[in-house]
């Protein structure tokens, strides 16, 4: 994963290795400190921003993972959704797996965390 400062010089300012596959989504905790990223590695990661450190690597997916979302503020949950056709929602503490959603009809490929919910989780699912 490339950072890069987008104002003046357009810089890279930071590189963060980890994944063996291409990166499918990556977001920021409220606070800036972290960031949930997934894969087509079949995982997903929790970064620290700063030191560019892989603070946790959750594994469970068995196929392509195609999306990733945090919790609101203060909360510590993640979510991944996956072409396994499963929608698993990880404690980003204990790097447990807190919950786990079975699709019907294949594939997930969006997670989004609704605002004002604090334990709330909505996967949309694209079928072809």
């Amino acid at each position: 994963i490339l950072v890069w400062n987008t104002f003046g010089e357009c810089e890279n300012v930071a590189v963060f290795r980890g994944h063996k596959g291409a990166v499918t989504e990556l977001c920021f905790t409220f606070e800036g400190e972290r960031m949930l990223t997934s894969s087509v590695d079949k995982t997903v990661g929790l970064w620290d921003y700063e030191t560019g450190v892989r603070v946790r690597n959750f594994k469970g997916h068995t196929n392509y993972v195609n999306a990733c979302a945090i919790s609101g503020r203060g909360t510590q949950l993640g979510v991944s959704a996956s072409d396994d056709g499963t929608l698993k929602i990880w404690d980003l503490r204990s790097k447990q797996l807190a919950n786990l959603t079975t699709s019907l009809h294949g594939s997930l490929r969006t997670c989004y965390v609704l605002k004002g919910l604090k334990r709330g989780v909505l996967g949309l699912e694209c079928v072809p």
